[in-house]
């Protein structure tokens, strides 16, 4: 699942064992859908991306259609995952701390993405650093 891709979709009616008995399509939109369980029965966790493969964001329940077998599901919540507390994300960032870094001029840069995408970690996230470097 791609970082923030995913969101929980809470339905009515349908209760799965499993993922793979839920059929989740959005059929306004040319999507690519990946369906997780989650912890709640009556809830999973699904990540919406574009032909391209990046994130669509701000889904509204209205563009899911739900379904288990031949039962419908009224889709009654749609909850972005980076906003729910249940489930912590893992992240493991590569970051290359070369000499070549510096003679580019990409360190600025760099430290900048950084910040930016530790502002958005909550305390209950996963983060593990792997840096490259000349030195041993």
């Amino acid at each position: 699942m791609g970082f923030f891709a995913g969101m929980f979709i809470s339905a009515a009616a349908v209760t799965a064992t499993a993922a793979e008995d839920i059929h989740v399509a959005t059929p306004a939109l040319a999507s690519q859908i990946t369906v997780e369980p989650a912890a709640n029965p009556q809830q999973v966790v699904v990540s919406v991306l574009d032909p391209a493969g990046e994130p669509i964001r701000d889904l509204q329940p209205h563009d899911f259609v739900m379904a288990r077998g031949i039962r419908k599901a009224r889709v009654v919540e749609v909850e972005p995952l980076q906003a729910s507390k249940a489930t912590p994300i893992n992240l493991v960032l590569v970051i290359d701390n070369s000499f070549s870094m510096q003679e580019r001029g990409a360190i600025a840069p760099l430290l900048a993405a950084l910040d930016g995408l530790l502002k958005d970690v909550r305390p209950i996230d996963n983060i593990h650093a792997v840096v490259f470097s000349d030195r041993r």
